[in-house]
């Protein structure tokens, strides 16, 4: 057992991983934010922040964050990946399955904001931001 610890020796390279990443979750659970429908752009920029500050960088880690941060109303949306999490990218494809349900097109984006907004002296590309 001289130079290597117990964990090296019950566990390959990804497990550990995947230990030393478990053990950050109740952390960066307690710092996620339940989920804006009505802004999940904004919502996913935070919660990457998180997972950037506490060091979570495994998808299969980060989907099941996310869908314990889900209302009813959007995991009824996304039932069939948390019931039969997809086999590879699940938090790439959650957040791309999300995003395109609640998140607004660039046309609605633009309606809206042209209906809510006066020119003034701006300009209309600063309508976009």
């Amino acid at each position: 057992m001289h130079g290597h610890n117990l964990i090296d020796l019950l566990t390959g390279e990804e497990e550990q991983k995947e230990l030393v990443e478990s053990a950050k979750i109740p952390n960066a659970l307690s710092r996620l934010p339940t989920f804006y429908r009505e802004e999940p752009d904004l919502w996913f920029t935070q919660v990457e922040a998180v997972f950037s500050s506490c060091c979570i960088a495994n998808s299969k880690t980060k989907f099941q964050l996310i869908i314990a941060q889900l209302d009813l109303t959007a995991l009824k949306q996304v039932a069939d990946l948390a019931r039969d999490p997809p086999a590879t990218e699940p938090y790439e494809r959650l957040k791309e399955r999300l995003l395109s349900i609640f998140g607004f097109s660039d046309h609605s984006r633009i309606t809206e904001l042209l209906e809510e907004q006066r020119l003034s002296d701006q300009r209309p590309s600063q309508f976009l931001r």
